[in-house]
């Protein structure tokens, strides 16, 4: 009796802890930072999901050193990216460069050389990016087919999203203002080899990248602030 009482004390703690939603280490002190840079730009954004999409760009594991790091560098033969959301460059394309571009008025001093790793500018310009492409969206069926377009878009390009759609719209009961079983299943990419360096085909990897942040990643995050909010 002496042994189930001692080990029920042991285990009382460790079940009421799983009962809790966790996060990385690093993403602790991330969030917050996240929340405080980004709602001046988007007041009502979906911060669970882009949360969600800093970890599906930079935990390689969850002990990962570059798990929500803004140090996190990636590197293929076709292009490396770096930071929170893993903003690439290639011999053709540098989206710092570009990003600064466009908004100015948040990201005029920020580029690879000077001051890549300002925690704030990568915070800014992920939402800065996330926020355009989620305002050219506005003819999804639902809120949720619009984020996964605009998770499509970070991830492949806003071009991708008009292609994939025209393509459903080609295919016979193919709705294409809906993701889940419509577009998702249609794309150009669908033909396309393994790419270099990745093991799979573009098309698996913009599939599975909007399918684990937006139903596997985003409702952890969302349970993880919403014990934020309660505190």
């Amino acid at each position: 009796m002496k042994h189930l009482k001692a080990l029920l004390i042991l285990l009382i703690p460790t079940m009421a802890f799983a009962g809790l939603p966790d996060v990385p280490l690093n993403a602790k002190s991330v969030i917050p930072l996240l929340i405080e840079y980004g709602k001046p730009i988007w007041p009502d954004a979906d911060f669970a999901l882009l949360a969600a999409e800093m970890h599906k760009e930079t935990c390689i594991t969850e002990k990962h050193p570059f798990c929500f790091s803004p140090t996190a560098h990636l590197k293929t033969a076709r292009e490396e990216g770096g930071g929170l959301g893993q903003f690439t460059r290639t011999a053709k394309m540098d989206v710092v460069a570009e990003l600064r571009a466009q908004f100015p008025q948040y990201l005029a001093n920020w580029d690879w050389d000077r001051d890549f790793l300002n925690v704030k500018y990568q915070i800014q310009a992920m939402v800065l990016k996330q926020y355009y492409n989620w305002s050219r969206i506005t003819d999804a069926k639902t809120e949720i087919d619009r984020k996964a377009f605009m998770l499509l878009a970070y991830n492949a390009g806003g071009g991708r999203v008009i292609s994939d759609r025209r393509v459903c719209r080609a295919t016979p009961e193919c709705d294409s203002d809906v993701w889940i079983g419509n577009v998702e299943n249609t794309s150009m990419l669908k033909s396309v080899a393994k790419a270099q360096g990745y093991g799979e085909t573009f098309y698996q990897i913009t599939r599975r990248y909007v399918r684990e942040i937006l139903l596997t990643l985003r409702p952890r995050y969302e349970a993880y602030l919403g014990t934020l909010e309660k505190k």
